[in-house]
């Protein structure tokens, strides 16, 4: 372990291509399981599970728990220590960057970790009803992602100095936020006309992959009959897991990899006297 953490210290990279390898290698085994039915490993799930899915239980456990939240809180953890040693060096404007993004990153584990705006969203559907009310469902939702968006790029904007003059600190952390940005458009738009159409892009692209993808005759056909029968989210859940899930795997891994990026460089930096708050130790990235 300790030689592995000073691998991660000479080249912070590592966590991301640690990342992305779990990510694909996670992917091929659900096409060798769920679309070719390797070793005939479909027919035992059949037997014994009422879901016959490889993706649909790995990309919940350990997918997404434990390793997904462990990555973000290691994430939490070095944006913290990072805003710490700003402060220790009167930083302010390093300081205020990392807090923000903190900030952020700690609506995020809360929103992964407890789908808030899920339940306040159907909360809000149970008391409006579904058809035309059922909108404000969906507008909660959008002013929840625009809060989150709003800190964050208030952040990335403002403070932009901070991360932009060392090309690996900025593309990996740009990387993660692309991720996490195309993941939480996909979560919104995946469900947003549910109440007012009747219907989920989710499902409908799930449904297509599925059919087309894990579906082609014999023991896959009839894992699929049984799946969708036992759970009416099936197809849904596709989406919501294999590629939302992945999306935010790779986010959280670009971000950790640029926070322990900007943590090795700034430490290197010689302290300066900064008691005017502008931040120009930042710059000498």
């Amino acid at each position: 372990m300790k030689k592995l953490l000073e691998k991660i210290k000479r080249k912070p990279d590592l966590i991301f291509y640690s990342v992305a390898g779990f990510v694909v290698v996670s992917f091929i085994l659900t096409i060798l399981i769920d679309g070719l039915n390797i070793f005939g490993v479909k027919n035992g799930m059949i037997q014994f599970l009422d879901i016959p899915y490889f993706w649909y239980h790995w990309y919940d456990i350990p997918f997404e728990i434990p390793i997904q939240w462990y990555i973000l809180s290691l994430v939490l953890l070095v944006f913290a220590m990072n805003a710490g040693m700003a402060l220790a060096r009167d930083d302010n404007r390093v300081f205020s960057f990392w807090l923000l993004i903190s900030l952020g990153l700690i609506l995020m584990v809360v929103e992964d970790a407890g789908d808030v705006r899920h339940h306040l969203r159907f909360e809000l559907e149970n008391l409006t009803g579904e058809g035309p009310m059922g909108f404000f469902g969906t507008i909660w939702e959008l002013l929840y992602f625009a809060v989150l968006g709003a800190v964050m790029a208030y952040a990335i904007l403002g403070y932009r100095k901070v991360y932009w003059n060392d090309m690996k600190i900025r593309n990996y952390f740009l990387a993660g936020l692309i991720f996490y940005g195309i993941a939480v458009s996909s979560s919104w738009l995946g469900s947003a006309f549910h109440s007012e159409m009747d219907f989920e892009l989710y499902t409908l692209a799930g449904e297509f992959i599925m059919t087309r993808m894990f579906v082609n005759g014999g023991v896959t056909e009839k894992a699929y009959e049984l799946a969708t029968a036992n759970h009416e989210w099936f197809n849904f859940d596709f989406m919501d897991l294999v590629y939302e899930e992945s999306l935010e795997l790779l986010g959280a891994g670009s971000l950790l990899t640029a926070g322990v990026y900007f943590m090795k460089k700034y430490k290197k930096i010689p302290e300066q006297n900064n008691s005017s708050g502008e931040g120009d130790e930042a710059e000498n990235l």
